[in-house]
């Protein structure tokens, strides 16, 4: 018997009538290449029962579709010239924030330093006004101790 004349698809499949089915039968007792072949063809119909059946798709999605379009930042951040727009903002409002910033700090600075130097003026003035007195007292105590050595005695 010829191996190419025997179906072996349809006879898995249970497809041939009874006198056709007896045929393939009786091939396959004698032909080993056949039996393997059915062996494959039971393995490969165990493991398609094995998957579970899934709904077909009711339509196909097109490319062109709404759904493949990039939503809210999406569409924003996919963008070169938003983007490189977005940066430039954010760099100008950077360096004006900062310029704000300096003055604030600059004049804050500023009144601290004047606070600071007329503290420092009035210490000052008060050492000062210290040393004079402390210098006049000291003139008197001296003159007296000029009178008083003239008068005992030492030069006049």
């Amino acid at each position: 018997m010829s191996c190419s004349q025997f179906d072996l698809k349809a006879y898995f499949l249970g497809e041939p009538g009874a006198a056709g089915r007896g045929a393939v039968e009786e091939h396959l007792k004698a032909c080993t290449a056949c039996r393997e072949e059915l062996g494959r063809l039971r393995l490969t119909g165990a493991a398609l029962a094995s998957v579970p059946d899934e709904e077909m798709p009711h339509r196909i999605a097109f490319v062109s579709d709404k759904i493949f379009e990039p939503r809210g930042w999406a569409r924003f951040w996919g963008s070169a010239p938003r983007l490189g727009f977005a940066s430039a903002a954010m760099l100008s409002a950077a360096i004006i924030l900062h310029g704000f910033i300096s003055t604030v700090e600059t004049r804050r600075t500023a009144e601290i330093v004047a606070a600071a130097e007329h503290r420092i003026q009035e210490q000052r003035q008060q050492d000062l006004a210290n040393m004079e007195d402390s210098v006049a007292w000291l003139q008197k105590k001296m003159n007296t101790y000029y009178v008083s050595s003239a008068s005992y005695g030492g030069r006049p």
